[in-house]
């Protein structure tokens, strides 16, 4: 691979095998779209994923005690759009406590995609609604501003059969690593990059190193040397550092 290349080289790459089931995901909906709820989450659970929704009906207690941490916890938050869950309470007050937990992780996590239901009465002038409405999940008289729905990717398998299939869905939601060229030999470049930011989402504290240590093996220990990682299928896949940079080949 020539120099340019490499300075231009940005490459996704898929993780290990299995690893989806480290991916949680929370579906939200009301009673009217349990099936559809109930679809995907075997099709999610069959791709690898962990995947929630309740269609047996909770008491108003039970539903405080348990979906908050769910919902705090999770990697997507999937809604299912229709005439019934526009006027639901609890997928207002779902949806509004998601949308709070991404506010407090800077729009991180968890990502938030709608799905448009099979039957609707927006169908019928083809033009689908704009917003959601939300609610504090905790306080619901406090009605909050509406999820800009006109603004955000969503999926409408009915509509964009190939375009948005459950084959889409599942590849959206696949985690991947994104490898690209950036030099720099400084530990203030490090830092600004905002990457033990990061870092610090994705895993939990016991799982972290230091981050003075990653600096020292990236930027000091690792220089010049190639090391090899060999996946589950058997893929070979080795790397070397120069100051800061990894060349995945």
């Amino acid at each position: 691979m020539t120099d340019q290349a490499q300075r231009d080289w940005v490459v996704p790459m898929r993780f290990v095998t299995d690893v989806q089931k480290h991916v949680s995901v929370f579906i939200s909906h009301c009673a009217e779209n349990n099936d559809e709820a109930r679809h995907y989450q075997q099709l999610l659970t069959n791709a690898g994923f962990t995947a929630l929704q309740y269609s047996k009906s909770l008491s108003p207690g039970e539903k405080l005690k348990v979906l908050p941490s769910q919902i705090e916890n999770c990697n997507f938050f999937l809604f299912i759009v229709s005439d019934y869950s526009e006027k639901s309470e609890w997928v207002q007050r779902e949806l509004g406590l998601a949308l709070e937990v991404q506010k407090r992780n800077s729009g991180y996590r968890p990502l938030i995609i709608p799905l448009y239901s099979r039957e609707a009465t927006w169908r019928r002038s083809g033009r689908r609604p704009d917003g959601f409405p939300t609610k504090n999940f905790f306080l619901p008289s406090e009605v909050r501003e509406d999820f800009p729905l006109s603004s955000v990717r969503g999926l409408d398998k009915y509509k964009e059969p190939i375009a948005d299939s459950d084959e889409v869905l599942i590849s959206l939601m696949k985690p991947s690593i994104l490898v690209s060229r950036l030099d720099f030999s400084d530990e203030s470049t490090f830092y600004d990059t905002d990457v033990f930011t990061l870092y610090e989402n994705l895993f939990p504290p016991v799982e972290r190193d230091d981050p003075r240590d990653i600096i020292h093996w990236v930027l000091h220990n690792d220089i010049g040397k190639t090391r090899k990682v060999r996946l589950r299928d058997g893929t070979e896949i080795a790397y070397a550092s120069t100051h800061g940079t990894s060349y995945w080949y």
